[in-house]
């Protein structure tokens, strides 16, 4: 920071800049004089003088934090996080019952055939090796 940055910030401390800012508020009103923003505020000098307490109400404006810093060449890049809003998170539906069709009825004939006849091999077989195991 250069010796006059660290002065104009001692200036902003001063009981001069803080009669100033008042003032301004006063005779221009709380809002931004770019845009209709009323809150978040800053004081912007439209023209430096030297020294600082030679500076006027004319001089300085209120402008919001986003209009100054524009003023200033400032930009900031904020990271926002967007919500979906377009897609609605639908309700879950409950799982339907199997209607007992002729085709659902097939089916399940064959699972069951299938099952069983796994069952079988894996009994003939056991008994195979027990048949063999004893010999």
């Amino acid at each position: 920071m250069t010796d006059t940055q660290a002065a104009y910030r001692e200036y902003l401390k001063s009981d001069h800049w803080r009669a100033l800012r008042i003032q301004a508020f006063r005779v221009y009103g709380r809002k931004c004089y770019k845009c209709p923003k009323r809150f978040g505020l800053d004081v912007h000098h439209l023209r430096y003088r030297h020294p600082w307490t030679a500076c006027t109400v004319e001089d300085v404006r209120p402008c919001c934090r986003n209009c100054h810093e524009l003023e200033h060449g400032i930009v900031r890049v904020v990271a926002v996080r967007v919500k979906r809003v377009w897609q609605k998170k639908q309700p879950r539906r409950p799982k339907k019952q199997k209607h007992l069709k002729k085709k659902n009825l097939r089916v399940l004939r064959r699972q069951w055939i299938k099952r069983e006849l796994n069952r079988d091999a894996a009994l003939s077989n056991l008994h195979w090796k027990r048949r063999n195991w004893s010999l």
